[in-house]
């Protein structure tokens, strides 16, 4: 089924019917602003306000991760990705991943200087993140640098089918190859900081945007 998350909680659709999940079916606090299936068909749902919560397909249940994302006062993570040794990273902040025992957290070790305000996850594993104006991804416990002094901080990370990285937030980049090409412009992005970035099936990449 396809999951959407909202205001009033998140919902479902099998296709034929929409199923919606609240408040009354276990999920604590409010606004989901990321969605993450994991490997083992657990659906997480990161709140704007109440942390984390986690259904394991028969009843959800909330951690509070609120210490690991710089005391954020009960905000959740605008990004949740699960790599392929089996941690979890949660966006927008520090950086909490799951014991084995997948009932606790504790604070993945990250490289100096490196923040986790913006993760992806491309189609090789690489867990990409930033360092202040730089974006690059995590190898062997280091940051590889890919580019250095965005304007941007923060922005949107995708790569697309053929390797090409995109970013964007206030701007749109993509670079292909070695040159980072600003394409704010051409792509007749409207003003609006750029929430999201996905490809379809087709190739076609699709932006979000506010306004």
């Amino acid at each position: 089924g396809m999951w959407f998350g909202h205001v009033e909680g998140a919902s479902r659709y099998d296709g034929q019917r929409i199923e919606t999940f609240a408040k009354e079916d276990g999920i604590e606090g409010t606004n989901i602003i990321s969605m993450l299936i994991d490997s083992k068909d657990r659906l997480w749902l990161g709140m704007e306000w109440g942390g984390v919560n986690r259904s394991d397909g028969q009843r959800f249940e909330h951690l509070d991760i609120a210490n690991y994302l710089g005391g954020s006062g009960g905000g959740g993570p605008h990004h949740i990705v699960e790599a392929d040794d089996g941690d979890f990273y949660f966006g927008n902040g520090l950086v909490p991943n799951e014991h084995r025992d997948g009932k606790t957290l504790e604070p993945l070790p990250l490289p100096d200087g490196v923040t986790s305000g913006t993760i992806y996850k491309d189609r090789h594993g690489r867990i990409w993140m930033n360092r202040g104006n730089h974006i690059g991804y995590l190898k062997d416990g280091a940051f590889i640098s890919v580019v250095d002094s965005l304007g941007d901080k923060k922005p949107e990370i995708f790569v697309d089918s053929q390797d090409r990285l995109w970013l964007g937030r206030q701007r749109l980049y993509c670079l292909d190859g070695k040159e980072l090409i600003d394409l704010t412009q051409a792509s007749g992005l409207k003003k609006g900081a750029i929430t999201s970035i996905v490809e379809d099936r087709r190739g076609q990449l699709w932006f979000a945007s506010w306004g």
